[in-house]
């Protein structure tokens, strides 16, 4: 019997296992190797590890435009709301004036679109300012998993990509704590799957895992699995355009960030600063898919 309703479904999948000796997750794990991890001890980012938006070059040291050149909307990112604290990662929302200077991405005199062109000036002024990084290693294929507190404060966005011009979604949140999102995407073709009503993610700490292999992906809330999606094939689409990553000589990269949400009707600023918490970050990979 399939059962429509998506917390009915949600709360089902969390039981099932209740008498399980073993998380379906450690099945994972005892097959394969570990290749990244990272909780966060010590007081400053471990940057062999990471990198944070100082570390690009211009436009991009700062900033995180929506699409390719709409620098107006664009995010703030500064180093000093990255936070070390009590074994956290902390990624800080702030409501504070800030303007940035950069020059547009793209060749001299170019036109990119967006009413901008390439090395012109711009000047970014922002009511807010957040935080991201991204490591520096990425990974094709395997088993990802973090320990996170979402942030309560309305008109965040909290998320966690693989990303490499394709993308895969351990989690995000538009702009509430209450309504989890996973998704895939390759190009424009993307799946995407939301839970809600289920709990106010913010309350606790939950671990948010995805289990990717070359024709299927699974992801896990508190060690158990939610939602599975197979590599459709047969539907009259070009090799490898699906909703599934490129991952031919391809790898995605582990990002996680929390920005104010560019679409948000009302940010909460009553309840800023407001922290994006992450306990640890781990990839295992099978065997087969760590490289020699």
């Amino acid at each position: 019997m399939y059962i429509r309703h998506p917390v009915i479904r949600l709360l089902l999948l969390l039981l099932s296992c209740a008498g399980c000796q073993e998380p379906a997750t450690d099945q994972i794990k005892a097959n394969a190797v570990l290749v990244f991890e990272d909780h966060f001890e010590g007081k400053v980012l471990d940057t062999t590890k990471w990198y944070t938006y100082s570390s690009n070059p211009k436009p991009f040291d700062r900033i995180l435009p929506r699409g390719n050149c709409d620098y107006e909307t664009a995010a703030l990112l500064l180093d000093r709301n990255i936070i070390i604290r009590d074994g956290h990662l902390n990624l800080i929302a702030r409501q504070e004036a800030a303007r940035y200077e950069g020059i547009v991405d793209g060749e001299a005199g170019q036109d990119i679109g967006c009413g901008h062109v390439g090395q012109d000036t711009f000047l970014l002024e922002q009511e807010y300012t957040s935080a991201t990084l991204r490591s520096r290693k990425g990974y094709n294929h395997g088993y990802f998993e973090c320990r996170a507190k979402i942030p309560p404060a309305t008109g965040l966005y909290p998320v966690i990509w693989l990303w490499h011009h394709d993308e895969l979604v351990l989690f995000e949140f538009f702009g509430d704590s209450k309504t989890y999102y996973a998704s895939s995407h390759h190009g424009a073709n993307y799946k995407t799957k939301a839970f809600y009503e289920v709990a106010d993610y913010s309350e606790a700490f939950h671990v948010y895992g995805l289990n990717w292999t070359p024709n299927r992906l699974t992801w896990y809330f508190d060690h158990k699995p939610i939602w599975e999606l197979e590599r459709e094939k047969g539907l009259g689409l070009a090799p490898g355009n699906d909703f599934f990553p490129d991952s031919t000589d391809r790898w995605l990269s582990p990002n996680i960030s929390l920005r104010v949400y560019e679409w948000a009707a009302q940010v909460d600023d009553q309840r800023l600063p407001d922290t994006l918490k992450i306990d640890y970050f781990k990839v295992y990979q099978s065997q087969s898919d760590v490289p020699d």
